[in-house]
């Protein structure tokens, strides 16, 4: 038996409450199923298995295996809670978002597709081409380049060959500027010998940031 993949986009939610009514006027999500949902034949395990929704509160939720396209974002979860009066969608579980800036592994995230901001917990981990960062909780602002890091944040950089530990970490994208505090410690292992920097707190500086 070939399983249909459902392929979600929070556009698609929100046009679903728009778009339908029910008997008594109102825009209940209990429409949205036939209205957002695209479905193709490809027997590859991405269903959205499970499938409920509260009119009250205009959130839907599904269960297992679900995908959802949010812009360039591809979302893959195990349970997706979309909020479409807020255009926020929360994963819970083993989820993995790809987008054409890197990859995000969480068990616990929010994402607003409005703002393109997101906030990740459980031990999250962004990879962004050679460029990694784990930490307790995450937080990023696309619009504005600006990421949070706090509780034992760990910062790779393969390409550069160096590396930071810290308890609090904030970064700018756009600006190469940013800071590191709570028994901060780089590492810098470009050279035949690595070089070790411990401090309380300390600034960060990216030189050259549009050819980096």
């Amino acid at each position: 038996m070939v399983r249909q993949r459902l392929l979600l986009s929070s556009h698609q939610l929100v046009q679903g409450i728009r778009t339908r009514k029910d008997d008594t006027g109102r825009h209940p999500l209990t429409h949205l199923r036939a209205s957002l949902l695209r479905r193709t034949g490809a027997d590859d395990g991405s269903t959205a298995e499970r499938y409920s929704q509260a009119p009250r509160t205009r959130e839907a939720v599904f269960y297992y295996n679900v995908k959802m396209f949010d812009g360039d974002r591809l979302i893959t979860t195990d349970t997706l809670y979309y909020d479409t009066q807020k255009s926020m969608a929360h994963v819970v579980g083993p989820s993995k978002i790809t987008s054409k800036t890197g990859v995000i592994d969480t068990e616990n995230a929010y994402f607003n597709s409005k703002s393109d901001q997101a906030r990740l917990f459980a031990r999250s981990t962004v990879t962004d081409k050679e460029k990694t960062i784990t930490a307790d909780s995450l937080y990023f602002d696309d619009k504005t380049g600006q990421s949070q890091g706090y509780g034992n944040v760990i910062y790779v950089d393969k390409k550069n060959k160096n590396a930071l530990t810290c308890e609090r970490f904030n970064y700018n994208e756009k600006t190469g500027y940013g800071y590191a505090t709570g028994r901060a410690v780089a590492k810098d292992y470009s050279q035949e010998d690595t070089l070790y920097v411990h401090a309380d707190s300390m600034k960060l500086y990216t030189y050259h940031i549009n050819t980096d």
